[in-house]
């Protein structure tokens, strides 16, 4: 027999930071909020735990990119980053624009996370 599943034991949770942690045997996204503001002490509260495959995880980054190019492609616009925040997470403007919209990244191969430092983009040559 189906039942319907009781939607109040299904968290909805709101998350403005993240983190993932990934080994061969899995992956686990860790969701949490931040309170407070510029003046006061800044708390960080775990919101949500989420485990998955790593499977799971390549098909919810390729659905998600999937989806959120289509939202932009219907609507006409983009959702960007700004500068600053891509900065902040040392991510490269020409590689973001690559990632998101095909556009031609310099030819560097990407850059690695190594013992948990962003190694340097690596030039391909031709």
């Amino acid at each position: 027999m189906n039942e319907r599943p009781d939607t109040d034991s299904v968290p909805d949770v709101f998350a403005d930071r993240y983190t993932l942690e990934a080994s061969p045997f899995g992956a686990v996204f860790s969701f949490a909020l931040q309170e407070g503001g510029i003046e006061k002490a800044r708390r960080i509260h775990d919101v949500a735990t989420v485990r998955m495959t790593l499977e799971h995880l390549k098909t919810l980054a390729f659905l998600t990119w999937q989806q959120v190019v289509a939202l932009e492609k219907t609507h006409g616009c983009r959702f960007d980053m700004p500068d600053a925040m891509l900065a902040d997470l040392k991510i490269d403007r020409a590689r973001w624009r690559a990632f998101w919209y095909g556009e031609v990244a310099p030819k560097t191969v990407m850059a690695e996370q190594v013992d948990g430092k962003l190694a340097e983009a690596v030039p391909t040559g031709a």
